[in-house]
């Protein structure tokens, strides 16, 4: 079994089992998400969600009923919302404009699925050691591309890192990096039965990064159980939904897992515009969720139990919050009709239509929400969390032996040269690491990849340098 599944899987738990996890957790952790290795670095913001009585006693404003700690804390999440309402509705931009309530519960849905798995992230969620924060905070910082990745090779290099220090930090860095990981899904033929897009996208290797939109797309399709359930699907012909089982009725915290992908596929499809604090902590949620959808996906296939589903609609988020139904209703009385998936400008759309329009941006989004962060923790956990649900809702279609994984040819090259005691020479200049970088892509490009001898003997015959063996000092 690969290694970004293994110890990773969530148990499936029942709901009283998951209530009783959940209420251990908070008693001990608080709501704070932790990053596990991180704690003094990385602590990212969780609602406390409100309780069903919480709820009734607000809509009384039977405001004696809460402490006054509790009460200024849910006057605070109502003013947050509010102040990214009007953000929304100041906005140039049509599809956010447009589309600003279903933009605003993509945050809820965000914030209510990873305050209820915040019990499960220390066993779901991946995080390098602290050793590796002078590379983050290093010239190349943690996205490898080919360049960088050489760069990295020399720039790492000093007596203190020499062997097997370096080598660690090599590793970790490079593990679940989105530009060093690739994957396919090798027998997808039930999705492409289904006249789905998401089969024929997967097919051929590709780095996560390039298919992180299409492992949201499946997300949605292997949660429309959830959908379902909450009302949000639709046939496009009309006709009302058929399944061939009854839906199974899946556990309350499931179900808010389930939201996840809906809500990406609206807050990554708006124009880029980076918070590095609210995209890192949807793409951990997003981990967790596609973690869970793992561990009830094999009760009910959605595409084994749903008729026609080429032709299902699903609806774009919907606000169902008490505290953002206030501020709609205080500021927008027209909040109904900006209920829209912005990259299909549409309130309904089909998995195919969301595919085609939202994939491109999704990718694109999430190339520079790397870019702009490779040099902080935030970005280099957000990326591993992306990765690793980019593969776990490919692997949810079917199961983990229909997922190919491996690493970029560029990326086996130099470890591979690195673990075999190989190191640039320090007289290198940049036109000869240009020479070697431009042929570590071209064989990624021809999906080939060289041998050790052949990479000792391409840098000396045809880039004009000769790499070092052993300790350089």
């Amino acid at each position: 079994m690969p290694d970004w599944t293994a110890p990773f899987h969530v148990p499936k738990w029942t709901q009283e089992e998951f209530v009783k996890y959940k209420a251990a957790y908070v008693a001990k952790h608080g709501y704070r998400y932790s990053i596990p290795g991180f704690e003094d670095i990385i602590h990212l913001p969780v609602e406390k969600p409100m309780t069903f009585e919480e709820e009734t006693r607000w809509k009384a404003k039977d405001w004696d009923f809460f402490s006054s700690e509790r009460l200024a804390e849910l006057k605070y999440i109502k003013q947050t919302r509010k102040e990214k309402f009007l953000d929304m509705l100041a906005s140039p931009i049509p599809q956010v404009l447009n589309n600003r309530a279903a933009l605003l519960t993509s945050i809820d849905d965000t914030q209510d699925a990873l305050s209820t798995l915040t019990a499960i992230g220390l066993i779901a969620a991946k995080a390098a050691p602290r050793a590796i924060s002078t590379i983050i905070s290093g010239p190349v910082g943690w996205l490898m591309a080919a360049s960088n990745a050489v760069n990295f090779m020399q720039t790492t290099i000093s007596p203190e890192r020499w062997g097997i220090k370096q080598k660690r930090m090599t590793d970790e860095v490079t593990e679940l990096n989105p530009a060093t990981k690739k994957g396919r899904a090798k027998l997808l033929n039930k999705v492409k039965n289904a006249k789905l897009h998401s089969g024929y996208a997967v097919e051929a290797l590709q780095v996560t990064d390039n298919i992180f939109g299409v492992g949201i797309q499946l997300g949605q399709l292997m949660n429309l159980p959830i959908a379902i359930l909450a009302g949000a699907v639709r046939r496009a012909v009309g006709k009302p939904v058929t399944v061939k089982y009854p839906v199974p009725d899946l556990p309350h915290w499931a179900r808010i897992a389930g939201k996840l992908p809906r809500a990406t596929t609206a807050m990554w499809t708006e124009p880029f515009h980076s918070d590095v604090i609210a995209e890192t902590t949807q793409l951990i949620g997003l981990n967790l969720a596609a973690q869970v959808t793992r561990s009830f996906v094999d009760d009910w296939n959605p595409l084994d139990q749903i008729e026609e589903i080429d032709k299902i609609e699903i609806q774009a988020p919907y606000p169902t919050s008490v505290l953002t139904l206030e501020v709609l209703e205080e500021e927008d009385p027209d909040w109904r009709d900006t209920i829209g998936w912005p990259s299909t400008g549409r309130e309904w759309s089909t998995l195919n239509d969301l595919h085609d329009a939202s994939v491109p941006i999704l990718n694109d989004n999430f190339t520079r929400y790397c870019d702009t962060n490779r040099h902080n923790f935030h970005g280099f956990t957000g990326a591993i969390n992306a990765t690793e649900s980019t593969l776990f809702n490919m692997e949810s279609v079917d199961d983990e032996h229909t997922i190919e994984h491996d690493y970029t040819a560029w990326c086996k090259t130099l470890h591979a040269l690195q673990n075999q005691g190989y190191s640039f020479p320090f007289d290198v200049t940049p036109a000869q690491t240009a020479c070697y970088t431009t042929w570590l892509e071209a064989h990624e490009g021809a999906g080939s990849c060289p041998t050790t001898p052949e990479a000792l003997a391409y840098a000396q015959n045809h880039c004009g340098f000769t790499f070092v063996h052993g300790d350089p000092y």
